[in-house]
């Protein structure tokens, strides 16, 4: 019964903070979210492996999405006219392992060279804490990104590939695309060799400079690459 009413009072306490994310996106709030954090603390699994997400909406300006998104973005450290707002980035979900019933929703990078994301699409994503895993992103290039690209929601096979990612231990996974991947989770994010520039200006408009995404259709998934 214990279980249960703890389970209960984190389903509530999450619903608390999706309700205080479609209000406002401030300091007072990203507190709020600091302070409800789980007291055995985040799960290191999540920590220390690449994990499975879900891209939650297309990606686009940061300053042109909803106040959910924007929400999200600030409690990873993504501030109202920082450089950072600029990048490409993309709100995703992935399996709690901490709480299974639930999911732990946080924004990642995008580098250059990855297809322009779309609500569904799977990627494989590196965080290393989680919160405030983007704040000075431009500057560090170091924090929460995607490493690669699983699976593609307008591809023919992408129900397949939902369906079948692999996961080293059956024990992390719930249906479909959660889990640890099997990719290294790298000492640095520079490891990797991807490369973010700006691509939006002030306004949410497209950088002329900015380098082109891949084409979709095209692009390599993750079970061509590791």
């Amino acid at each position: 019964m214990t279980k249960i009413r703890l389970l209960k009072n984190a389903a509530v306490i999450a619903a608390s903070v999706s309700i205080l994310a479609g209000c406002a996106t401030n300091a007072v709030t990203h507190s709020f979210t600091v302070a409800v954090q789980p007291p055995s603390g985040f799960s290191q699994v999540m920590l220390t492996n690449v994990i499975y997400a879900v891209v939650m909406s297309d990606e686009d300006s940061i300053t042109k999405l909803g106040r959910v998104d924007r929400n999200v973005a600030y409690d990873q450290g993504i501030r109202y006219d920082s450089a950072d707002e600029h990048l490409r980035l993309v709100r995703v979900n992935m399996l709690n392992f901490n709480y299974p019933i639930l999911k732990w929703v946080t924004l990642a990078a995008v580098p250059d060279t990855f297809p322009l994301l779309k609500d569904g699409d799977v990627v494989a994503i590196r965080m290393p804490t989680n919160l405030d895993g983007l704040l000075n992103f431009s500057d560090t290039k170091e924090g929460t990104s995607a490493v690669s690209v699983v699976c593609l929601v307008d591809r023919k096979d992408y129900t397949d590939c939902w369906k079948n990612v692999p996961v080293p231990d059956p024990k992390n996974r719930m249906k479909g695309a959660n889990g640890v991947a099997p990719i290294p989770f790298r000492a640095s994010l520079r490891d990797y060799g991807f490369t973010y520039s700006p691509r939006y200006d002030a306004a949410g408009h497209v950088l002329v400079e900015a380098p082109a995404p891949a084409q979709r259709n095209a692009y390599p998934l993750m079970s061509e690459r590791f």
